[in-house]
């Protein structure tokens, strides 16, 4: 989830910054969203799921469920974390692993402490109690205990649910401390690119079938890594602007954007579930296509590098944070009955919660990254 997208051939992206920025808007309005009973209930295994054409059948059984499905964007998020990850060590070859971590820690951390800490104000202001109606919002955590506490400051062991997102930043941080694992696999063997990608996707679909998280999360970062050492021949061969080739990555984002809902779709028309805990390889597809759609389609380039969507992206993190509590807590407040009420005062507050965040925890959190970084490429170039 960092930022700072640089291409190959030393540009950025900045239209992967905007797709960060969507992704975490798709992550709160999916919180948000299931705080009504009805879209609920269908995560909560309570199928059949509305049938005919009524609205809640409309966004949860067809591909308009892309719009708020929280564990597709999470998906993206995991192969921009490979992409963004690995470009530097790929294009350095005087990379320094000694300055990285400290850094890269620190930006993460920091910021996941500030989270858990606001996690449990918004506990004690706004108490956990009363009648509602969404699966969802009961099986949230009603009180804080120590032990969740510690959990959610540490993470490598798992999260506890006070900041339920915080179960994808365990992988953030796993996968950032075995980073040389994941370079070293995207490089080699660069002629079987297609093969590697091939069988992260295979190991993912056997990872959900199997609810084995290491085979389910882990590869969707290589396979980010893997579109990173492949990035100098991608712009070569694809990026290039004819009406033949943007139809080809406008059809690229269709696909992507129906692979990113096909366990919904299987769902609504009753497939096995092995079929659809298996569609967790599809998912991740559509994640990767998603990601080079932002890089190499011109209209997806353009829209993504809007002002407006940049400045979501530039609080993506923030907002992936801080969400969850308030969505929570708007919840609560306005109970059952007034379900959309909570969801429409939840998804601006949280906004304007995510900037506060972004300018006096997050960014701070940067600064302090950077000059441990620079002390520490000081500190190596003196011992040489």
């Amino acid at each position: 989830m960092g930022q700072g997208e640089v291409g190959s051939v030393g540009r950025r992206y900045r239209s992967l910054d905007g797709l960060r920025g969507i992704a975490a808007v798709v992550v709160l309005l999916h919180h948000s969203l299931l705080l009504v009973p009805a879209l609920a209930a269908p995560y909560y295994g309570s199928y059949p799921s509305p049938k005919g054409n009524s609205w809640a059948w409309w966004l949860v059984d067809t591909p308009l469920h892309a719009f708020w499905e929280g564990k597709a964007a999470v998906y993206i998020f995991f192969v921009l974390s490979g992409l963004v990850l690995a470009l530097p060590v790929i294009r350095s070859p005087r990379f320094s692993w000694r300055s990285f971590y400290p850094q890269r820690m620190i930006r993460l951390y920091l910021p996941v402490w500030a989270a858990v800490v606001f996690a449990v104000l918004t506990i004690q202001l706004v108490p956990r109690s009363g009648v509602t109606g969404s699966d969802w919002l009961q099986e949230r955590l009603t009180s804080v205990t120590p032990s969740a506490f510690v959990k959610d400051m540490t993470l490598v062991l798992g999260n506890s649910g006070l900041v339920s997102p915080l179960w994808s930043l365990r992988w953030e941080i796993l996968f950032s401390l075995a980073l040389p694992i994941f370079v070293w696999l995207a490089l080699k063997w660069r002629a079987l690119n297609w093969v590697k990608v091939v069988a992260c996707l295979a190991i993912v679909a056997v990872g959900g079938v199997t609810e084995n998280s290491v085979l389910l999360y882990l590869p969707m970062f290589l396979i980010g890594a893997i579109i990173a050492s492949a990035l100098p021949v991608l712009h070569d061969r694809v990026a290039t602007d004819g009406p033949a080739r943007q139809k080809f990555w406008a059809a690229m984002f269709v696909t992507a954007a129906i692979l990113l809902v096909s366990r919904w779709l299987l769902l609504g028309v009753g497939a096995p579930m092995v079929l659809v805990n298996a569609t967790t390889g599809l998912m991740l597809a559509g994640a990767a296509m998603m990601v080079l759609t932002a890089i190499f389609w011109v209209r997806a380039n353009t829209f993504l590098s809007r002002r407006g969507v940049q400045w979501l992206g530039r609080i993506s993190f923030s907002l992936y944070l801080v969400h969850e509590p308030i969505v929570v807590a708007c919840g609560y407040v306005f109970g059952a009955g007034h379900e959309w009420i909570g969801v429409t005062a939840a998804i601006p507050i949280a906004m304007g919660v995510a900037w506060l965040f972004h300018r006096f925890v997050e960014k701070p959190s940067h600064r302090l990254a950077k000059v441990v970084q620079a002390r520490s490429r000081a500190s190596i170039a003196v011992a040489r």
